[in-house]
């Protein structure tokens, strides 16, 4: 028998759990179906109500959502009018012909450009062989003449003119001249056979004028070009040589193509290129 005392062991006069802590149902409290959830700290909460939202505006998409493929260029822009169309039709067809004029203009720049390039180093080219056809003659005795100074440079080829400089006191030169000639050649045969040689007494100096120093680049490109030409010049060619005889004489060297005997201003004295 339980005596009564036993039910007034407890302070609130309720009856003591047994069996393992059973509630009310009389079932452990780790077998009883949740009402609660638990959260991932594990401390319970009451579910979320559930809503259900109206729309109330268009759906924009955000930075994750599926976008089309289709460009969205003119997308919502008003239909063009008549007159619009006209005037971008207008707007385009300007446009293309200032394009077409453009490009025609560079054309016709980029044309005339190398017009004036070719006719500066046509220019150039012309002044530098005019350069080539003259020596310089240094060392002159003072006694000596024009007359002796074309007698020693006629061999080479046709002296155009010589220009001695003359001084009005002493009316005598001043020791140097300048010899041109009709062709570059009988200058450069003139200039390697005369520098040095002695004249009136005194050994003379030859060599090109120095008063175009921007020629000299031109010259030095010409001599190269030259180079690829297998012609050679001879000069004080006898008058009753024929062009038979020069080639008898060089057809020992290789066969030769042309020769083309020139006569010159002096009935004495003729040059040939081989």
């Amino acid at each position: 028998m339980v005596s009564a005392g036993a039910f007034d062991s407890t302070p609130n006069g309720d009856i003591d759990k047994q069996n393992g802590d059973e509630g009310e149902t009389g079932e452990p409290e780790s077998k009883r179906i949740k009402t609660e959830q638990e959260g991932d700290d594990g401390c319970s909460r009451s579910p979320s109500p559930m809503f259900e939202l109206e729309q109330t505006g268009p759906v924009i998409a955000g930075p994750g959502a599926k976008k089309d493929s289709l460009p969205l260029i003119g997308i919502g822009l008003p239909k063009l009018t008549a007159d619009q169309q006209e005037m971008v039709t207008k707007a385009k067809k300007y446009a293309m012909e200032q394009s077409i004029k453009i490009v025609l203009m560079k054309q016709t720049i980029a044309h005339q450009q190398q017009q004036m390039l070719n006719l500066k180093t046509q220019l150039q080219r012309q002044q530098a062989l005019a350069v080539m056809c003259r020596v310089y003659v240094g060392s002159i005795s003072f006694e000596l003449k024009e007359d002796t100074i074309r007698q020693a440079f006629l061999p080479f080829g046709p002296i155009k003119s010589i220009n001695m400089s003359w001084d009005p006191v002493t009316q005598k030169h001043k020791g140097f001249a300048f010899v041109e000639y009709d062709m570059p050649e009988a200058a450069q045969l003139a200039l390697e056979q005369m520098n040095g040689v002695m004249i009136g007494g005194r050994n003379i100096k030859v060599g090109r004028p120095s008063n175009m120093p921007q020629a000299q680049p031109i010259i030095e490109q010409i001599m190269e070009e030259a180079k690829s030409y297998n012609r050679i010049y001879v000069a004080s060619v006898h008058q009753d040589l024929t062009e038979d005889d020069i080639k008898s004489v060089f057809e020992a060297f290789g066969k030769i193509k042309m020769c083309k005997l020139s006569p010159g201003n002096i009935p004495e004295i003729g040059r040939a290129h081989v």
